[in-house]
């Protein structure tokens, strides 16, 4: 049971800001894992504007996305959205063995929204995450108007299903 990494600020700023600008342009595939709180936020919001700035650049931009293990709260949770919902190279977003904000079926209608809307995502990976009931609902709801994704990982997902009966 691992906890999440928490980094001072100023830590979080410099791993960030150390990659070169010449090698943003670059970069295709990011991955993180174990952030939450503060820390998750900070990076979300650095990887907002390290997309904006690779595309504005006509750089391709991240095609994929690694953020597993994470801590999701509502704030930086919307940032993701936003972030996916703006890429126009994102192909993968994996978000396996995560915590997903408390109100996880809209949580999820959000993201699957933002992935309809970028139109690139096809391919979206949740193994291992305590989705729950409301987040299962909310991600089929999503999956239902959704013609880009095309793959899912839900192996080892935990969807409370023997609370039903099922």
């Amino acid at each position: 049971n691992s906890k999440p990494c928490e980094l001072p600020e100023h830590v979080s700023n410099q791993l960030l800001e150390s990659i070169p600008a010449s090698q943003m342009c670059n970069l295709s595939t990011f991955q993180t894992s174990g952030f939450a709180g503060k820390n998750l936020s900070l990076y979300v919001k650095a990887l907002v504007g390290m997309n904006a700035n690779m595309t504005a650049t006509g750089a391709p931009g991240l095609t994929d996305l690694n953020l597993g293990g994470c801590e999701w709260q509502d704030g930086a949770w919307a940032g993701l959205c936003d972030m996916v919902s703006k890429s126009r190279s994102l192909a993968k977003l994996d978000l396996s063995n995560s915590i997903i904000p408390a109100n996880s079926q809209d949580a999820m209608r959000e993201l699957m929204k933002a992935c309809q809307a970028n139109e690139k995502t096809s391919n979206v990976v949740l193994a291992g995450t305590a989705l729950g009931e409301e987040g299962a609902v909310g991600f089929s709801d999503g999956l239902v108007d959704n013609a880009t994704i095309l793959e899912v990982d839900l192996s080892h997902t935990d969807f409370n299903l023997q609370k039903q009966g099922l």
